[in-house]
C-alpha cells in the first residue's frame, strides 16, 4: 500500500532547520571617529577641511541562518579653520543603504544597495563643467568578499581573546560597485559620471599586550568614469586601541599617499584622530 506524503509537512521538514536559525537581531556596531590634520593643509590649494568627524553604524535587523539583512547609516562632517568663529562647517557626506552578508568560518560575503550624498555648506560651490550647481550624489550595487578580521564587528571580537601575543597576521577585503548613471533623479543620481567603484583594505595585525592593541590598515579606493579616467585614494592608517569589557577605543595616524578624488580630496595631508569601536 503506497503512502501520500503531505507537502505541508515535507515543507516543514526541510525548512525547519532554517527557521530554528531565523529571527530579529536588531544588533548595531560600527565606529566614530573625530580626527584633526596635523600637516600637509598648506599644500592644498584654497579652503580646505581642518577637523573630520565620522559616524559608521551598521544595524543587522534580520538573520536566517548564516544570512544577516542590515542597513548601514553613515556621517561624515568636515570642519574648517574660520577667522571669525572658533570653527564652520565645510560640507557633509552621508550614506543610507540597505544590505546583506552570508557569513562562513574565516569569511564573509557582503552586498549593498549603496547611496552616497555629499553636501557642500558653508563654502562657495564651484561649478564644474558639465555638472549642475547643487549636491552631489550616486546610487550602486556593490559586492564584496574578506576574512572577518577585516570588518569592525569582527576585529573587535578578535581582539577579545588575545592577550599578551605577537599576532603577524593579515586580513584583507575587496568590493567592487556598478554605479548607476546619473540622470539628476533621485535613484539616479546628480553632478557625477561614476560608472564602477573598486574599495580594498588590507590589514595586518602586529599584536595585542595586556589591554592594548595595534595594527596597520592599507585602504584603497578607486572609481572609474564614462570616458574610462580614473580617481584614486590610497590611505595608510595606524592605529594604537585599548580594550574594553564590551568595545574598544583608542588614536590612529593617517596618512594618504595618493588622492584625485574629485569630491573629497586628500591629497599628502596627514591626520591624527580618536576612533571609538562599538
Amino acid at each position: 500500500m503506497k503512502h501520500k506524503i503531505n507537502p505541508y509537512i515535507l515543507a516543514l521538514v526541510l525548512f525547519l532547520p532554517i527557521c530554528v536559525n531565523a529571527g530579529l537581531v536588531m544588533s548595531t556596531h560600527g565606529y566614530i571617529t573625530l580626527e584633526s590634520y596635523i600637516h600637509g593643509i598648506s599644500e592644498t590649494r584654497g579652503e580646505y577641511p581642518a577637523y573630520r568627524s565620522e559616524t559608521m553604524a551598521y544595524v543587522d535587523v534580520y538573520r536566517w541562518n548564516r544570512l544577516y539583512l542590515n542597513a548601514l547609516l553613515g556621517n561624515t562632517t568636515m570642519i574648517s579653520h574660520s577667522d571669525s568663529l572658533a570653527w564652520r562647517l565645510n560640507r557633509i557626506r552621508y550614506t543610507l543603504s540597505p544590505g546583506f552578508r552570508i557569513e562562513f568560518d574565516k569569511w564573509l560575503i557582503k552586498g549593498t544597495l549603496f547611496h552616497e550624498c555629499i553636501h557642500l555648506i558653508d563654502q562657495r560651490e564651484e561649478i564644474i563643467p558639465g555638472f549642475q550647481r547643487g549636491s552631489t550624489w550616486w546610487n550602486s550595487l556593490q559586492i564584496g568578499i574578506g576574512t572577518k578580521g577585516a570588518y569592525y564587528l569582527y576585529l573587535r571580537d578578535q581582539y577579545r581573546r588575545i592577550n599578551n601575543k605577537f599576532l603577524n597576521s593579515w586580513d584583507a577585503q575587496i568590493n567592487f560597485g556598478r554605479i548607476i548613471p546619473a540622470q539628476n533623479t533621485i535613484t539616479t543620481g546628480q553632478n557625477h559620471n561614476y560608472r564602477y567603484e573598486l574599495f580594498s583594505l588590507l590589514r595586518y595585525h602586529i599584536g595585542s599586550y595586556w589591554n592594548w592593541a595595534s595594527f596597520v590598515s592599507l585602504r584603497q579606493n578607486l572609481w572609474v568614469n564614462a570616458d574610462h579616467s580614473v580617481e584614486h585614494k590610497i590611505g595608510v592608517t595606524v592605529n594604537f586601541f585599548r580594550r574594553g569589557t564590551v568595545n574598544f577605543a583608542g588614536i590612529f595616524y593617517t596618512y594618504y599617499l595618493y588622492d584625485t578624488f574629485l569630491h573629497d580630496n586628500e591629497d599628502s595631508l596627514g591626520a591624527l584622530g580618536v576612533r571609538v569601536v562599538f
